[in-house]
C-alpha cells in the first residue's frame, strides 16, 4: 500500500500505580519483555472518495487500523496522524 520511509521499534514503556505504599503512591515505569512500541512515516499514493482518503481501498485516517510489515515486526498499527501532499 505504500512505502516505509523511517521506523523506529522499541521495548514497549508503560506506567503502572505505585502500589508498594500507600504513603507514596504515584507512578512506576516499566519496560515490557513481549510488547514493542513501533512507529513509522508511511509514503502512500492516496484517492479521495466522499470526503476520505482511501489507500488501496482501505481508509486513511486517524484511528484507524491496518497491517503493518517491516523486517523484524508483522502487526497491527494504528494511524496517529495523516500528512496530505498535494501535487
Amino acid at each position: 500500500m505504500g512505502r516505509i520511509i523511517s521506523a523506529l521499534n522499541d521495548r514497549k514503556v508503560f506506567d503502572t500505580l505505585n502500589r508498594s505504599s500507600a504513603s507514596e503512591g504515584g507512578y512506576i515505569t516499566n519496560v515490557s519483555d513481549e510488547y514493542n512500541t513501533v512507529i513509522a512515516t508511511v509514503n502512500a499514493t492516496a484517492v479521495i472518495e466522499n470526503g476520505s482518503y482511501y489507500v488501496g481501498g482501505q481508509p486513511i485516517r486517524a484511528g484507524e487500523r491496518l497491517a503493518l510489515r517491516l523486517p523484524d515486526f508483522y502487526g497491527d498499527a494504528l494511524i496517529t496522524a495523516v500528512k496530505v501532499k498535494e501535487g
